[in-house]
């Protein structure tokens, strides 16, 4: 894909869609979220009830963005930094809960690796 066919994502599309996959693991039951990234897509698998299902499959063109954005949320210290591993915590409230996701950073050839583990 070259550069002038890359879709470009408004702040607040990357924001829902960020927020989205959280909310829908919580309701879900999800024990852990694996976003995983190739060349031309991102998969997202939800662990539940001890089994991993593809929950769904986004553009590629996506996946930095998301990266981005919940190393932002998890206040990763090197946001721009995508070779080495990276963890923290994000808190995300949901119908006026709060909700602890441990979350890591693995790179891999296509990009990095996105593992969360729902903590409550």
């Amino acid at each position: 894909m070259s550069a002038a066919d890359e879709t470009h994502y408004t702040r607040e599309q990357i924001l829902a869609v960020a927020h989205a996959l959280l909310t829908q693991a919580i309701e879900a039951g999800a024990t852990e979220v694996s976003i995983e990234p190739a060349s031309q897509e991102v998969s997202v698998d939800y662990r539940i009830e001890g089994e991993w299902r593809r929950i769904r499959t986004l553009p590629g063109d996506l996946h930095e963005n998301l990266v981005n954005r919940y190393k932002i949320m998890a206040q990763f210290r090197k946001t721009w930094d995508h070779q080495a591993p990276q963890a923290g915590v994000i808190r995300v409230q949901y119908r006026g809960i709060d909700h602890d996701f441990w979350v890591a950073t693995e790179p891999t050839p296509a990009g990095e690796r996105i593992q969360m583990r729902v903590l409550n």
